[in-house]
């Protein structure tokens, strides 16, 4: 009986110790649970992937509503914290900016900065900060050299005039002259010249950048499973093996640009950007001073940058208002009558005319606000930091959700109507409401934001100045719709047809 009474004290004992571990493991649980954002059920590997669909922003914006303006999710194995409304940007991208200025060590961003150089997908470090802090300063000195970003975006209008003219009303897909337009803006201000449109060397040039946005919008999942790249039938690889070519044709062709520049360099006949860069490392080559980040390698993954990071959101933000515009064809009077009534005939957009172009201006704000060029924005935690209790570990993924905060209701009335008046204040000059983020929040917002928005502005106006804009629709055809958009590089309209009409003016 002794023996039988130690042998149920030891099954006592052990039942006690698995329930004591139980009881720690739940409370671990428990408490971790309390320290992570809610989210939806995950499946197991792959995470939220299956769930997010072509429509990832959208998805996520309508988690929101049931799980809180902070989401988390998986893609993968990756957890990912989704910020969805303004004052989440805030406390996270303006209150703690350092803490959250990182970059989500995506696959394919390593691809895109040759890895981690540049600015757009780098990570947040000193030579980082020198780099966007040079290329802001050059921005603001280009604005005073004769070639100034005015007189190159109006030039390049024009250009797309002549062009459109061509197409005498007849419908037409004109995505393809809207590019090569705004090609020539950022070549004439990264290079300090526009290149014929049948120039062998540029036409590879905007090809190669066709092919990296074509590409990178059936790569998404490989992202969050790099060894999918690998297997030969599923077809990311052939999407890899594009990409990497399309990446090495622009380093191609930016390499012969620096070469040429570098032969022909003068301080006193400042280019573009370019330009600048080879001059602040040939001072600090003559000086003997520590070169920092300034190298071939950076200037060049810098140029890279901007082109990637600015002409295929500005396409996409230009795309868009081409589609609203013809789309919903009742906007087009309001914003031609005021061009109209400001602009003599043949004169181009200045600086003191857009004080005069609420209207225009207001218009090219709420279709940015409606479309959402860049709707997801990767971000990631630089150290270990609690937002609202939430305890975020260093190279934890934020994902900025621009979309679910131009579609607001707190923010915005009715969010899914059209109203360009929002942007209006009592005078009717043009106020932009601290919501308003489609380029982006905090250290790594848009560097060329006042620049793209020249841009948008002169264009539309030189286009529904000179057009009336209606869309071509095939008979039994559906009409094209803000849902069909595709998200690669930026979110961009499905491909549409539409008929450019002269105006007589």
């Amino acid at each position: 009986m002794a023996f039988l009474s130690l042998d149920l004290r030891e099954e006592y004992w052990t039942s006690l110790l698995l329930l004591a571990v139980l009881l720690l493991w739940l409370y671990i649980w428990q408490s971790g649970k309390k320290s992570w954002p809610p989210g939806p059920p995950a499946w197991p590997i792959v995470g939220h992937l299956p769930r997010l669909g072509q429509r990832s922003h959208v998805n996520l914006t309508e988690w929101s509503k049931k799980y809180g303006d902070i989401v988390a999710v998986r893609f993968g194995s990756e957890d990912v914290v989704v910020l969805n409304s303004y004052r989440a940007f805030k406390e996270a991208f303006v209150d703690r900016g350092a803490e959250f200025a990182g970059k989500a060590s995506l696959p394919l961003a390593k691809m895109f900065s040759n890895n981690g150089k540049g600015i757009t997908f780098a990570s947040y470090s000193e030579a980082w900060r020198e780099q966007r802090k040079f290329v802001l300063r050059a921005i603001r000195l280009l604005q005073n050299t004769p070639s100034n970003s005015e007189t190159i975006i109006n030039r390049e209008a024009a250009t797309l005039v002549t062009s459109l003219l061509r197409h005498r009303g007849e419908p037409s897909n004109i995505q393809s002259d809207v590019a090569l337009s705004i090609f020539n803006v950022t070549c004439s201000l990264v290079f300090g010249q526009r290149f014929d449109y049948d120039n062998v060397d540029f036409k590879q040039f905007v090809s190669s950048m066709n092919r990296i946005s074509v590409n990178l919008g059936s790569l998404g999942l490989s992202n969050a499973f790099p060894l999918l790249g690998k297997i030969p039938f599923l077809g990311f690889r052939d999407a890899y093996e594009s990409l990497e070519s399309a990446f090495e044709e622009l380093r191609r062709f930016i390499a012969n640009q620096v070469h040429e520049h570098r032969q022909t360099l003068d301080p006193n006949d400042i280019r573009g950007l370019l330009d600048v860069f080879l001059l602040e490392i040939q001072r600090r080559t003559d000086s003997g001073e520590d070169a920092g980040s300034f190298t071939d390698d950076q200037m060049m993954q810098t140029v890279f940058d901007v082109f990637i990071a600015g002409v295929e959101t500005t396409l996409s933000a230009f795309m868009w208002l081409v589609f609203y515009a013809a789309r919903f064809p009742a906007l087009q009077p309001t914003v031609q009558e005021e061009l109209d009534r400001v602009l003599m005939r043949g004169e181009s957009v200045s600086a003191a005319h857009r004080r005069s172009l609420p209207v225009t201006e207001a218009t090219v704000m709420e279709v940015l606000r409606l479309a959402t060029p860049s709707p997801l924005n990767f971000r990631a935690t630089t150290c270990d930091v609690t937002l609202r209790g939430y305890r975020l570990p260093e190279g934890t993924w934020a994902l900025m959700n621009c979309w679910a905060v131009h579609r607001d209701p707190q923010q915005w009335t009715q969010p899914d109507t059209f109203a360009f008046t929002r942007f209006l204040d009592k005078e009717g000059r043009v106020t932009t409401p601290p919501a308003w983020r489609p380029f982006g929040i905090g250290r790594r917002a848009c560097l060329g934001e006042q620049l793209a928005r020249t841009q948008l502005v002169v264009f539309f106006a030189a286009l529904l100045r000179n057009f009336s804009l209606s869309l071509h629709v095939p008979e039994g055809a559906p009409l094209p719709s803000v849902e069909d958009a595709v998200l690669g590089v930026a979110l961009m309209p499905a491909a549409f047809q539409v008929r450019a009409i002269p105006r007589q003016i």
